[in-house]
């Protein structure tokens, strides 16, 4: 799988601050990418659906709302409307315009610390649809764009600070991501249950897949393919003796891509199907289910 830069991919050469692009696609199949997000946007969604994996959130999103990205890596998957078509405005903005505009509403911006997160959701709501219209104008109008662009967005970031006082703040006051290693937790633990490849948690991760591997054996004493085997097995047991649950109702919550990987690996690990699991199972750890086979 490439990775797309954005913005360099979408407008090569463009280094002002704040920018605007219409992303669109005819593409009628499911399209997933890298996304390596150099800058900061907002992404307002117009046609289809888009789901992302960022670093410890998986969010998905249609035409009723629109995200924030911050700079770093995610996943991106695009899904067409049922006419084929794909459309997202993109409102680029750099870390230096939102340091001149806390400086310039310093009370309302001021930092109050939150979760870590890269992204951030938002309603396109009666206020927020109206300045979609204006910005889709100005993308149009290159020759005013760049004297009105700076207002557009100093009246976009204040009122999501007043609709959303308890979140926003923290959010534009930046992100602690914590070093190498506490992302990387963020992004395993975020993601036990999720059927993305090593791969894809590496890329996630910033880093390559040989050193997630490397890294992840140091953090967590395991290969991360035993690691996480090991959890989707332990919450498979528990969803099944405990709660009642049937394989055809859990393999894909639990990352796997179909039923029959799934029983296989249980077998492996239990010695019984998941079908045979709930009678005889008291514990959930495999040396019990061992000692009634």
């Amino acid at each position: 799988m490439s990775t797309l830069s954005i913005p360099q991919s979408l407008l090569p050469g463009d280094d002002r601050a704040l920018k605007l692009h219409v992303y669109r696609s005819q593409a009628e199949r499911t399209l997933k990418s890298q996304i390596d997000i150099t800058q900061p946007l907002f992404s307002f969604l117009l046609e289809g659906e888009k789901q992302v994996h960022f670093q410890a959130e998986t969010v998905r999103c249609s035409t009723d709302r629109a995200l924030i990205f911050s700079s770093g890596h995610c996943l991106m998957t695009e899904r067409a409307a049922q006419n084929g078509h794909y459309a997202s405005l993109l409102f680029f903005f750099s870390e230096s315009s939102v340091a001149a505009l806390r400086e310039k509403h310093p009370t309302l911006f001021a930092h109050r610390p939150g979760g870590i997160q890269a992204g951030f959701i938002l309603e396109q709501d009666a206020f927020i649809r109206p300045l979609i219209g204006s910005l889709l104008q100005l993308e149009t109008q290159p020759a005013i764009a760049d004297a009105l662009l700076p207002l557009k967005f100093e009246e976009l970031m204040v009122y999501l600070a007043h609709r959303y006082p308890a979140d926003f703040p923290a959010f534009v006051a930046g992100l602690d991501r914590g070093g190498a290693e506490g992302l990387l937790r963020r992004v395993v633990e975020h993601n036990i249950h999720s059927n993305l490849t090593l791969e894809e948690l590496a890329f996630l991760c910033h880093m390559s897949q040989s050193t997630f591997k490397r890294k992840f054996e140091l953090v967590y004493g395991a290969p991360p393919i035993r690691w996480f085997h090991e959890r989707r097995m332990r919450r498979a047991a528990h969803l099944l003796e405990h709660q009642g649950r049937k394989a055809t109702e859990i393999y894909e919550e639990l990352g796997y891509r179909n039923l029959s990987s799934f029983v296989q690996a249980f077998k492996k690990e239990f010695g019984v199907t998941p079908g045979n699991f709930g009678r005889i199972a008291t514990l959930c750890e495999p040396a019990a289910i061992q000692a009634h086979g």
